[in-house]
């Protein structure tokens, strides 16, 4: 539930986050999901690349009519998926994990929960670029974790986001903390009721330079 200030309110059994169920304010509407810890599915702090299991866990969830991802606190690592689907909106596009509609990612505390991009080459580590409003990604709150960029090259290129996403509806971006990415953190168009709130951006588009490039970067676009 949400206390008077609009924050989330978990309670949970003093043992595993897994057996949750959480309630979200999504745009006006309440959502209970089930919450899926990370570390129950082989992502860990300890992994070099925890990309192959949280996209195995991301399609899980969302076959599974849709949840909330828990990290824990700690650090984790990840890479550019190595393979991706084909199509024309897909082809040429370096990302990490492809996100699917009402799967929620939330961490336990913005500050010490990281996930770090490890690869020295530009890539979006959540992306949906779609071509048209038909299909939106909808449904998804992420909150409360912070994303480190800084070892993702020292190039522009486009693909060097957070969030890279186009046509999103109902969607939250609350209490993150973005850092490093070498293009534009919050790389999202085209929003229909999406709220985005207490998003700290350091350092992004940090590779930007005007005599090099006609394309802006930013914090947020």
């Amino acid at each position: 539930d949400y206390d008077g200030q609009n924050k989330l309110v978990v309670t949970w059994d003093g043992f595993y986050y897994s057996h949750l169920v959480v309630t979200e304010l999504t745009s006006g509407s309440t959502t209970h999901s089930t919450v899926y810890n990370v570390l129950d599915y082989g992502i860990s702090p300890q992994n070099s690349d925890n990309t192959p299991k949280l996209q195995e866990l991301m399609n899980t969830v969302h076959e599974n009519g849709g949840g909330t991802i828990f990290f824990p606190i700690g650090t984790y690592r990840f890479s550019k998926a190595k393979s991706q689907p084909s199509g024309t909106y897909y082809n040429n596009h370096v990302y990490a994990i492809l996100v699917k509609s009402n799967v929620s990612i939330v961490g336990e505390n913005m500050e010490n929960t990281i996930l770090k991009c490890v690869d020295n080459v530009p890539y979006s580590l959540f992306y949906r670029f779609v071509g048209s409003g038909s299909d939106p990604l909808h449904g998804c709150t992420y909150s409360n974790f912070t994303v480190d960029c800084y070892d993702t090259g020292t190039y522009n290129q486009v693909f060097g986001k957070v969030f890279y996403y186009q046509y999103v509806k109902n969607c939250v971006f609350r209490d993150l903390m973005l850092k490093g990415s070498i293009a534009t953190a919050m790389g999202i168009d085209y929003l229909d009721n999406v709220e985005i709130n207490n998003v700290t951006c350091i350092d992004c588009g940090r590779t930007f330079k005007s005599e090099e490039s006609t394309t802006g970067t930013s914090g947020i676009g």
